[in-house]
């Protein structure tokens, strides 16, 4: 992104039209669509990235969290609202994303259950060493 500089502008009016423009930018594809995101796991990656979500604008209601720890799913569900179940199901078909954030050794007993649901959706993992 390339901005020129104005006779007369400060510093500070640069830098506030770079946010203005960078804001609009990244919340109005945010908001565009509200296509479900699936997270399979719940944890530290998964939290910050749904934090980061839902600061951004997305509904929490288009969130759906698998994880299988009560008090994670539950924690989850009050910071920021999100759906969650225990286990993969059909609601997951819905999903236009599906977001791998297991522990990598968990990978084969989380994807079992989920890949008859999520062969369609588009797959983003943040595990390390295994890949989409």
């Amino acid at each position: 992104m390339r901005f020129l500089h104005e006779a007369g502008d400060s510093g500070n009016d640069v830098v506030q039209r770079v946010q203005l423009r960078r804001a609009r930018r990244y919340t109005a594809a945010m908001n565009s669509t509200q296509e479900q995101i699936a997270f399979i796991g719940g944890g530290n990656m998964a939290s910050a990235l749904i934090g980061g979500l839902v600061n951004a604008g997305r509904a929490p209601a288009s969130l759906l969290v698998i994880d299988p720890g009560e008090a994670q799913r539950a924690s989850l569900q009050s910071r920021f609202g999100v759906r969650t179940q225990a286990a993969a199901d059909a609601s997951l078909s819905g999903s236009a994303l599906v977001v791998w954030a297991v522990k990598p050794q968990l990978f084969n007993e989380a994807a079992a259950p989920a890949a008859a649901f999520v062969a369609g959706a588009l797959q983003l993992s943040v595990m390390a060493g295994i890949r989409c």
